[in-house]
């Protein structure tokens, strides 16, 4: 199969700030070639691979600023690969897919993937995307501590009830958004600019994050009390008491 890369060479990106390090995991050279020639250019350190198992031996030596993961052969396992990643590292995952399965997309962010694009690969829209989580990132710096949950913005880690729980960069991107405003309603198209910026739009990707999000902080997912539904406007954070959670 061959793959047709979209580029819009008429548009110059600024490079970035710092020379951030990214991971190409994807099998067809091709491609995978252009993409790295691509971001090279943008002064980006760019490691390649072309199969998940030695992308999981690589991102042990190396610690990388994002990975980019082509989503489309055997030889790339990619929900497998997600999964045994999170258990190791919270480094944003981009996927870039040919398949247009609603259900493999919102799986693949349910595993733990921060956005997912469809191929062909529209460099400049990669680039973006990769640009707004890295940014988002970099700028949540604020550490919040509740009686119950406490965000550490310096290592990005979430601990509920004292314990470590493990969130990928979006999740704690978009956590740290709400909790610096209890009580004011995010829409999703909001959430989505917040999080990306006004350009983009990731369908229900945002309900995706924030279920995985509370699967993790809630005591109760199916009720939840912390992250809650404001129905036919978007969601909200509320503070609660350690008498009042249950």
């Amino acid at each position: 199969m061959s793959y047709k890369v979209i580029t819009m060479t008429a548009v110059i990106l600024n490079a970035p700030m710092m020379k951030y390090r990214i991971l190409v995991i994807e099998d067809n050279a091709n491609l995978r070639n252009q993409i790295t020639e691509y971001f090279t250019q943008r002064l980006y350190d760019v490691s390649v691979a072309g199969d998940s198992d030695n992308a999981l031996r690589m991102n042990m030596l190396t610690k990388y600023d994002c990975v980019v993961l082509g989503m489309t052969s055997p030889r790339i396992n990619s929900v497998s690969f997600i999964q045994q990643l999170r258990q190791r590292s919270n480094v944003p995952v981009v996927i870039i897919s040919a398949r247009r399965d609603e259900y493999e997309k919102i799986h693949a962010l349910q595993m733990g993937a921060d956005d997912y694009l469809y191929k062909p690969t529209n460099l400049l829209e990669l680039d973006a995307r990769i640009t707004a989580i890295l940014r988002r990132i970099s700028s949540t710096r604020q550490s919040i501590s509740t009686p119950y949950l406490q965000l550490d913005a310096g290592n990005r880690s979430v601990l509920v009830n004292g314990q470590v729980i493990e969130v990928t960069p979006m999740e704690f991107a978009i956590i740290s958004t709400m909790m610096t405003a209890p009580g004011r309603v995010f829409s999703r198209k909001e959430l989505t600019a917040l999080m990306f910026g006004e350009q983009f739009s990731i369908g229900r990707a945002i309900d995706v994050h924030i279920s995985n999000i509370r699967n993790k902080i809630e005591p109760n997912p199916n009720k939840p009390i912390y992250i809650v539904t404001v129905y036919g406007k978007g969601y909200m954070y509320q503070e609660h008491t350690e008498n009042n959670q249950n």
